[in-house]
């Protein structure tokens, strides 16, 4: 129930789930790998949407308050249109190749590294919570990536239609 607690699961889950697919895991059955070489940008894409998808249930009837806690750490989910608006909101920098190939390292300046969108976005969010006049004060990241998303993907749409009417 601690950032660093929450932080820790995640990249041990992660870890994992790469060890598992990559074949890396000896007490695995079957000790062919499923896929080769796949990095901490995959791994991320699956735990982190786990995470969106259960939370999806709050609204409903199962949902039981007492789980609310244990999804304040949560992650954004890093995607193209999360990478986008993080490009335009948070930290201005050159577009990465693809999110896929993302690492884990604790260097949190090397923006091929998982660390540095995450650092820079919880940041950004510290910094919303403080602004009277934020939409975003009153939410976590991870909260706020159900609003971040589809909005920035129709922005990308609009985007592509006025240029096409050009």
């Amino acid at each position: 129930l601690s950032r660093e607690e929450f932080d820790n699961w995640h990249y041990q889950t992660c870890k994992m789930f790469l060890d598992q697919l990559n074949g890396k895991n000896n007490e695995s059955v079957a000790s062919q790998p499923i896929y080769t070489n796949l990095k901490y940008g995959k791994a991320q894409k699956i735990v982190n949407m786990m995470f969106k998808h259960l939370y999806c249930f709050k609204s409903q009837e199962i949902w039981n308050d007492k789980w609310d806690p244990y999804f304040q750490y949560c992650h954004v989910t890093l995607d193209n249109f999360t990478l986008t608006w993080f490009e335009r909101e948070v930290c201005p920098h050159q577009r990465i190749e693809s999110w896929s190939n993302l690492d884990f390292t604790e260097n949190a300046v090397d923006k091929n590294n998982y660390t540095f969108y995450l650092e820079h976005i919880r940041k950004f969010f510290d910094k919303q919570k403080l602004d009277v006049k934020s939409p975003y004060r009153e939410v976590t990241p991870f909260q706020a990536e159900f609003y971040i998303w589809p909005d920035i993907q129709l922005r990308l749409a609009a985007e592509a239609l006025f240029f096409e009417l050009k």
